[in-house]
């Protein structure tokens, strides 16, 4: 059995309760440098050397438990010389403010708007286009320079779906993407345990308005301030339904960011397990 030790977190994983996928993480302070993390970290996912076809439940699961309980969180935080990021295509997001303008003060048909457009269904994170969108009303409120982003992609893809089907690994996907909602929070409520209702959370939000950022759910270590953990973050689905890649944005001081990876990976996995997908 593989299990998170981070200190604080009672979450385990275990393949014993069900297959899941295990993901490879890049971290970088721009999404490019992420992506490029993510695939130098891939080479330390072992290979599983037999033609696709002849692969069995038995040889994948090998597979995943080897590579887990040699690397629990597969990971590398980019430290090279910052890439240059192109220039992003805007054309759906003007086309998506040029329709919310004319629906004018209904606020009922924006919602509805925004939920089919800006959140991906099967898992509640954000679309590409609801990444732009949320992007774009923080940027007043954000530092970019003290963001990160984790670049999250699914391992032996093919292999899974060759074993258990499509229908099974897109619903591991979608268990992977709710956990990282569970542990980023969309709403206001908390989710590290305790509450603190004193605290004054209007430097995350707009006057009369839904919160703006997430809040990264990191319980505390004994000996540290549970403020301390509380990050600014979004989250997306790369490449909509199917899509096995997931990027979270978060601003926190450079010094949390191994805990931070490493509850989200938790988290994507604790959701696959309650699948028990091969049991």
């Amino acid at each position: 059995m593989a299990t998170n030790e981070n200190k604080g977190t009672d979450w385990t994983y275990n393949l014993d309760l069900g297959f899941f996928i295990p993901f490879t993480c890049g971290i970088g302070k721009n999404q490019l440098a992420a992506e490029i993390a993510m695939a130098d970290a891939k080479e330390k996912k072992p290979k599983i050397h037999k033609p696709i076809e002849e692969i069995t439940q038995d040889d994948l699961e090998q597979a995943v438990m080897g590579y887990i309980n040699e690397v629990p969180f597969n990971y590398k935080i980019f430290d090279g010389v910052l890439p240059a990021l192109k220039p992003e295509d805007t054309t759906e997001l003007d086309d998506y403010l040029r329709a919310v303008e004319t629906l004018g003060s209904n606020q009922a048909a924006k919602d509805a708007y925004d939920q089919i457009l800006l959140y991906d269904k099967h898992t509640g994170v954000l679309t590409k286009l609801g990444f732009q969108v949320r992007m774009q009303e923080i940027q007043e409120l954000t530092d970019e320079s003290n963001a990160w982003y984790l670049y999250f992609d699914g391992d032996y893809m093919h292999e899974a779906n060759r074993v258990f089907g499509s229908a099974a690994v897109d619903s591991l996907l979608e268990s992977a993407g709710k956990g990282l909602v569970a542990i980023t929070r969309q709403d206001e409520r908390r989710k590290n345990g305790r509450d603190y209702p004193d605290k004054d959370r209007r430097h995350y939000t707009r006057r009369n308005s839904p919160p703006v950022f997430d809040i990264v759910a990191l319980p505390p270590d004994e000996e540290d301030d549970v403020y301390d953990y509380e990050v600014q973050s979004l989250v997306k689905r790369e490449n909509g339904k199917n899509g096995d890649e997931f990027i979270v944005r978060v601003e926190c001081s450079d010094q949390y960011i191994d805990k931070i990876a490493q509850k989200c990976f938790s988290a994507m996995y604790h959701y696959e397990n309650l699948l028990h997908i091969g049991k």
